[in-house]
């Protein structure tokens, strides 16, 4: 078994792979994947803002599909 490490987790803002740093930024999203070929990813985003805001999921492998397990906006 590994472990994650920094080339694990990719970061990304309402586009992936566009994190938003800024100050006024209330956006964060990361993708977290395993060190083995196949291993599922989960894709993670906190919006710390009163409004809503709509964000674009990476691309996933031809044969795959993202899963919604937790919404708190609903």
């Amino acid at each position: 078994r590994s472990f994650l490490d920094a080339s694990g987790v990719q970061w990304h803002g309402a586009r992936p792979h566009e994190p938003d740093w800024a100050d006024s930024s209330r956006l964060v999203a990361y993708t977290l994947s395993g060190q083995e070929e196949g291993t599922p990813q989960l894709y993670i985003a906190f919006n710390a803002s009163h409004q809503g805001l709509a964000v674009e999921l990476p691309p996933l492998p031809p044969g795959h599909q993202w899963e919604a397990l937790v919404d708190t906006a609903r």
